[in-house]
């Protein structure tokens, strides 16, 4: 099977220990999480998690089912971004020279 990037956003209960168990879940089936970010929604009771992990291209939906399993996640989407994507996601996220930050943010 192919590796391929994949990118998973859930929604979770804004307590202690829900990042670490996330995280649990990826380190024991020996997968890296590459990018993270956490924030609060509009609720503060919930928070959106994104992350994007480097593996096989059955590997979403055994992650999902095992994120589902644990009692604070409310929800796990996968994101499929085109490839055009991807690449201006890394673009805005820091690879740009300051004079060209205010044209990635336009993607």
């Amino acid at each position: 099977m192919a590796i391929e990037e994949h990118t998973i956003s859930l929604l979770v209960n804004n307590q202690p220990g829900v990042l670490s168990r996330i995280a649990g879940v990826f380190s024991s089936r020996g997968y890296n999480i590459r990018s993270l970010c956490v924030a609060e929604t509009i609720n503060p009771e919930v928070s959106r998690i994104t992350l994007t992990s480097r593996a096989e291209s059955d590997f979403t939906e055994k992650i999902k089912k095992q994120l589902d399993k644990l009692v604070d996640v409310i929800s796990v989407t996968d994101c499929e971004f085109p490839v055009s994507l991807r690449s201006g996601k890394k673009f805005a996220g820091g690879e740009a020279g300051g004079a060209k930050v205010p044209q990635a943010s336009r993607l």
